[in-house]
């Protein structure tokens, strides 16, 4: 599955989000959570990427681990599309009320809306 597009999205006072229909279908299976800490987002990918890319266990829902310097958790998609963003990775990624997701062909990224404003306006002064 390829995703493409970027959409914005309200996370809701449990820390849930509804995916774009465009990329359910490729999330059906168990997907991850990533966070490193020098970037100021969030990369979410099908588990199974992340295990052929990788080879590395991506812990429990209810334990996130770590791989060197990046944290990951194992999550899933509700019957609505829902992902649940656990409050560490909101909160380092500074993602409160809305959430941007940029779909980059395997996997995507979760911004806060100011840290893509600031992303975008970044990239496009080089």
């Amino acid at each position: 599955m390829n995703f493409y597009g970027l959409y914005i999205r309200k996370v809701d006072e449990s820390g849930r989000t509804t995916l774009p229909p465009a990329f359910r279908q490729g999330l059906k299976e168990e997907l991850t959570l990533l966070a490193q800490p020098k970037d100021k987002y969030l990369v979410c990918c099908p588990s199974s990427l992340l295990r052929e890319s990788r080879h590395v266990s991506v812990g429990t829902r209810a334990t996130p681990s770590r791989i060197g310097e990046i944290t990951v958790s194992p999550r899933s998609v509700d019957d609505g599309g829902r992902v649940y963003i656990p409050s560490y990775f909101r909160k380092h990624a500074e993602i409160s009320h809305n959430v941007v997701i940029v779909g980059l062909r395997r996997y995507l990224e979760l911004w806060s809306e100011k840290n893509w404003q600031a992303e975008a306006a970044n990239a496009r002064s080089r």
